[in-house]
């Protein structure tokens, strides 16, 4: 009876630890542990995910809902997914993992989120510039037709930075080529607008000419300013010399118009004087 046990227990022991010509044919579920991706992503840029599973396993998969494809898992268990400049979120949904015979059907889903660049967008524009002394009269204002809320930006001239250009607008006092670089504050993608060219318009001293105007008075001006014009005179503004217009009024084609100067500074600025015949300027000092 204990030979009979013993023989009985050998053969166990040696099918369970070795002389097991067939183990290498004995497979475990294979399993996928770990499903990542780059997400968020901008467009222009790739989604990328990531598998980990069973090593030299092949994953079946598609991409939102449509083709199915197959990857097989490296040595490490590893496996990489590349979605070449997707423009809408792409969702990669795991259908079934094979090793040898044993297949485990997979519901893992994850979406790589494709976010829009910003899309700041200039128009052409001039710049009027009084010949006789090169002094801007009225400067061109660049918009970015984005907000500061969302976006950061960096403004070019001439494919240089320009120092301190940060908002939404740019008021540009020289003529050249101009283009801006807008960051979205929440995603982290960048844009770039279209180059545009601002150029020079020369502003005769004829314009400057006190030949429609009867009377500026006074000149150097405090609270008020008087103007009389031989023209009717549909509308005035004032603009700083920055190029800010800081006050406009519709006359309604009238010969005399008294200026309210008290909500200006102390400074230099410029009056533009809108008659039926043509438009003319006047430089004048607020005390």
């Amino acid at each position: 009876m204990a030979k009979k046990l013993f023989l009985f227990l050998l053969i166990f022991s040696n099918n369970i630890f070795g002389n097991n010509t067939n183990s290498e044919m004995i497979f475990t579920t294979p399993v996928i542990t770990s499903l990542t991706s780059n997400s968020p992503v901008c467009i222009g840029n790739n989604a990328i995910f990531y598998i980990t599973g069973s090593p030299n396993a092949d994953v079946e998969y598609n991409i939102n809902g449509g083709v199915i494809f197959a990857i097989v898992l490296d040595t490490n268990g590893n496996g990489i997914i590349t979605i070449t400049n997707p423009t809408v979120n792409q969702t990669l949904n795991l259908l079934g993992i094979h090793l040898g015979t044993d297949y485990t059907p997979l519901t893992n889903t994850i979406t790589a989120f494709i976010n829009p660049l910003p899309t700041p967008t200039l128009a052409n524009g001039s710049i009027t510039v009084e010949q006789s002394s090169g002094t801007v009269i009225t400067p061109y204002i660049l918009d970015s037709n984005l907000n500061n809320t969302n976006y950061t930006f960096e403004w070019y001239f001439n494919n240089t930075l320009i120092t301190g250009a940060n908002d939404n607008t740019y008021t540009a006092n020289q003529a050249g080529d101009y283009y801006v670089i807008a960051t979205n504050l929440y995603t982290s993608c960048i844009g770039t607008s279209n180059t545009i060219s601002v150029t020079e318009t020369p502003l005769s001293s004829d314009y400057f000419s006190q030949d429609q105007i009867s009377l500026l008075y006074p000149n150097p001006a405090y609270e008020y300013m008087e103007l009389t014009s031989k023209d009717l005179i549909n509308s005035i503004a004032v603009y700083n010399y920055l190029g800010q217009k800081i006050i406009f009024k519709e006359l309604n084609a009238v010969n005399h118009y008294t200026i309210d100067l008290s909500m200006l500074s102390a400074g230099n600025y410029l009056l533009e004087i809108n008659s039926e015949e043509k438009k003319s300027f006047q430089k004048f000092i607020k005390k």
